[in-house]
């Protein structure tokens, strides 16, 4: 490849990363933009995990409308006495007619639940339907941190590229001063080389850093629902622009205004759904009778009958011990569940405390300190190495000081961005505001 034609490659993936990466300005291909707000929107709506949980509510609403069912009657009929030996079954009457002698036993039996066994289903059931609604809010809550935070990935990785770009351009700029300087004999033709070896490795790591946004995008596709996640779009909000909101958040404001986690929610609903369990399994160690009424007709001497009866079983050989045991089992592994989300919650509060405070003093000082003067160190270098006053060395350091410096600045606003995210999920409110 000559070196005109490397120079038009060169420009052209220059061009191509400014346009997908800058999300200030609009881009000059085709490729949409997402904001964070329809990414949140397109996830709640869409979202492979969250529908499995909202069909859970309805599996358990389902289970509710079985608990609140009476069990149904049976209806039972028989015919006996019919003979089998050649004999008539006919008997012959005074008006010359015959009728026919078998007996007829029809009979309707009713189970009855005693105990409060009835009542301690539907108590099951609608701890369940309690525990399956407080599980879809945990899992929006934690869709709305996974896609904040994939949201602050692919960012992150737009702006590194175009960091890495600008750089690279940078060095290019310096590159055709170096040739000129070369010409008039000022530097050798090594340094030369080295100012396009070190733009050729800003643009290999423009190019990794533009690969890496790509994956981060299918990542969030999958979280939104997408059929076939691509990753062709490009994060519309700025970095510095949400760091900059979530920085807003004071940290006992949000504390105070915690309000109680579905999951917390979700496990005392399971803690009450076994104790329920095991109240039921203790009530039907006791059996339940079976009423029955019967009608019998009995041609052609006997009157027609009616009958009651009752049946019970009798708990001879099982107690259900097992069923009870089983039972008890799962209401102290439910109740371990819930002191165990209980010691979660006040954990994660306290480490998205600190990590929030720490991301976002490091950001600030990034921001307001350690940018601005890495940038103006830069631009005095570059300026006076175009004028013959500063070595290659001192132009390359400069360079990679500056991009290392903007690069840092960047991961430091995805880390406030991502802390300020996961001190919101903790207290269980919306960092940003919820999109319907």
């Amino acid at each position: 490849m000559t070196k005109r034609l490397r120079r038009t490659a060169q420009l052209s993936l220059l061009g191509l990363t400014l346009g997908t990466s800058n999300a200030a300005a609009a881009p000059s291909s085709p490729v949409p933009a997402l904001t964070l707000a329809e990414a949140r929107r397109r996830s709640f709506s869409r979202n492979w995990d969250l529908l499995a949980a909202g069909s859970d509510v309805d599996q358990a609403l389902a289970q509710e409308i079985v608990a609140r069912e009476i069990q149904n009657p049976t209806l039972s009929a028989q015919v006996a006495k019919i003979p089998v030996d050649g004999a008539s079954a006919a008997t012959p009457r005074g008006n010359g007619l015959a009728e026919r002698s078998y007996d007829t036993v029809l009979a309707v039996n009713q189970l009855l639940e005693l105990h409060g066994k009835r009542g301690l289903r539907r108590s099951s059931t609608a701890a369940g339907t309690a525990a399956a609604r407080g599980r879809l809010a945990d899992a929006r809550r934690t869709l709305d941190n996974a896609v904040l935070k994939a949201y602050a990935a692919a960012a992150l990785a737009e702006e590194s590229a175009r960091l890495l770009a600008r750089t690279a351009a940078s060095l290019r700029e310096s590159a055709k001063i170096a040739a000129t300087r070369l010409a008039a004999g000022d530097i050798a033709a090594a340094d030369e080389a080295e100012i396009e070896v070190a733009a050729d490795r800003f643009e290999l790591d423009a190019a990794a850093s533009e690969t890496a946004a790509r994956a981060a995008r299918i990542a969030l596709d999958v979280l939104m629902g997408e059929p076939a996640p691509r990753g062709d779009w490009h994060a519309a909000d700025r970095l510095e622009d949400l760091a900059a909101k979530a920085g807003e958040l004071d940290v006992e404001t949000v504390l105070a205004r915690a309000s109680a986690r579905p999951d917390l929610a979700a496990a005392e609903a399971d803690l009450a759904r076994a104790e329920a369990d095991l109240r039921l399994e203790r009530a039907r160690r006791l059996p339940d009778p079976a009423l029955s009424l019967q009608y019998e007709r009995q041609p052609p001497d006997s009157s027609n009958t009616v009958g009651l009866g009752i049946a019970i079983e009798l708990p001879l050989w099982s107690r259900r011990q097992g069923e009870v045991a089983a039972a008890a089992v799962s209401r102290e592994r439910a109740a371990r569940e819930r002191e165990r989300v209980r010691a979660a919650i006040a954990s994660e509060r306290t480490a998205a405390r600190a990590g929030f405070e720490s991301a976002l003093t490091r950001w600030r000082s990034f921001r307001q300190t350690i940018v601005p003067k890495a940038d103006k160190v830069r631009a005095t270098v570059v300026y006076a190495y175009q004028n013959g006053g500063a070595s290659l060395l001192e132009l390359l350091e400069a360079e990679r000081s500056a991009n290392d410096v903007a690069v840092a600045s960047a991961q430091a606003a995805s880390d406030a961005l991502t802390r300020a995210a996961d001190l919101a999920a903790a207290a269980n409110l919306a960092l940003f505001e919820t999109p319907p």
